[in-house]
């Protein structure tokens, strides 16, 4: 049975690769490019096929396992809507990702600062002696861990609205929203659908899996934490928290589990109010880790 790939960009190209080492017939299309624009290790592969437009509207469920789509592609694409009315599922390549991997995952998303986060994050992780992978969204390919074969103990994934809009059993041990605003509406219509697909970071979680929620922002936070199934882990960067994570002045106050602790701040450079949350966010992640 074959698999077909839409979007060519560096994550298909990832995705197309990962099948194709795992002896899976891969159909690759993509809106923008043409077969000479395909890499030779995947265009002279016999695992793999360039198809047109008017071919991958005739593939069926015969055919055709699965669809893997970029995160450009949007949901109203004919291919895709082909592929749904065949009942040909159709994932993320963060959803594929997840069900190889053998390390548990922290998932970030947000309007804004995502890189960013995740990078703190990753930095943390590295100075505290974890493995850790960094990527997702704008960075690195999930996939890519995988195809390397490091060991890592943590993975730390940059998700936008697009690729959450695909995920249907990926977990994520953390996670959370760094922010919420209208972004994407052209998209995703309206800003509670766009709150519905940024929430769906949780939806897999346990119960002794982590939610950070930053509670700095509009009242989006106070149905997330009546509906999210693991613990939260509150942070705002206005005011103070009875239990959480919070600033005062150039200080980090950490009141969760074993009680209080001051991570002093004055060495932050990074200007702006946002990367003060991205650090708040980052420093919550590691803390509880």
């Amino acid at each position: 049975m074959a698999s077909i790939v839409l979007g060519l960009g560096k994550t298909g190209l990832s995705v197309a690769r990962f099948l194709i080492e795992r002896g899976t017939m891969v159909y690759g299309y993509d809106d923008w490019k043409e077969s000479g624009d395909c890499p030779s290790d995947v265009i002279g592969n016999n695992h793999f096929r360039w198809i047109s437009h008017s071919e991958a509207l005739t593939l069926t469920s015969r055919e055709v396992e699965e669809g893997v789509v970029s995160p450009g592609l949007p949901g109203v694409h004919p291919i895709l809507r082909h592929l749904e009315a065949e009942g040909i599922p159709v994932v993320s390549e963060i959803e594929l990702a997840s069900r190889s991997i053998a390390f548990p995952l922290i998932g970030v998303t947000g309007s804004n600062g995502k890189s960013t986060t995740v990078s703190l994050i990753g930095t943390f992780l590295s100075h505290a002696g974890y493995s850790v992978f960094t990527g997702g969204n704008l960075g690195t390919p999930l996939l890519d861990a995988i195809r390397s074969h490091n060991h890592y103990d943590w993975g730390v994934v940059e998700l936008s609205s697009f690729q959450l809009e695909r995920i249907y059993t990926a977990r994520f041990q953390v996670a959370g929203i760094l922010n919420l605003y209208p972004n994407h509406l052209d998209r995703h219509l309206t800003l509670v659908n766009y709150f519905a697909t940024k929430k769906r970071i949780f939806e897999n979680q346990k119960r002794t899996d982590l939610a950070v929620v930053n509670l700095s922002t509009t009242p989006w936070h106070t149905k997330l934490c009546r509906e999210v199934p693991s613990r939260i882990v509150p942070i705002t960067t206005r005011g103070e928290l009875r239990e959480g994570f919070f600033f005062h002045r150039d200080t980090i106050i950490e009141q969760f589990l074993d009680g209080g602790k001051r991570i002093s701040c004055q060495g932050w450079r990074l200007p702006g109010f946002h990367n003060r949350e991205n650090l708040l966010f980052a420093c919550a992640v590691a803390r509880t880790l």
